[in-house]
């Protein structure tokens, strides 16, 4: 995964459900600071220490 991806939750993660769609802001290590967005592309919240392992990358 890279800087900017649009990623897929695979499990739920505070208060967002899997399936949820985020951009990734941020990649350090495992992790990534997520930005959550709805279909309109608009921020619905943001997500820091997600690990990479509870996101499917979107197809381009």
């Amino acid at each position: 995964m890279q800087l900017y991806d649009t990623v897929e939750l695979i499990e739920d993660i505070d208060n967002f459900k899997k399936g949820s769609i985020g951009v990734i802001g941020e990649l350090y290590n495992d992790k990534c600071y997520l930005e959550i967005i709805d279909n309109k592309g608009e921020t619905l919240g943001i997500l820091y220490d997600v690990p990479l392992s509870k996101l499917h990358l979107c197809n381009k």
